[in-house]
């Protein structure tokens, strides 16, 4: 999310019409959900496959990616 003023800018997703928050350091692939956290740190992919469809694997790249984001 970037704030500008009184205007906040977020990366969403929309899956079946409806829209979902999606976190940095998460990227759409062709069959799930990529998650980077750090160039030095190797990237992991959630398939949709592996947790019952898109929202899912979203959800739980979403929880990974903020598990492995540095304290601020």
């Amino acid at each position: 999310m970037i704030m500008l003023g009184n205007v906040e800018i977020k990366r969403v997703a929309v899956i079946h019409g409806r829209v979902y928050d999606m976190p940095a350091f998460v990227t759409r692939t062709a069959c799930g959900w990529q998650v980077r956290v750090s160039r030095t740190a190797p990237s992991v992919h959630m398939a949709d496959s592996d947790y019952g469809g898109s929202v899912q694997s979203l959800h739980a790249a979403a929880q990974y990616a903020m598990s492995m984001q540095p304290d601020r």
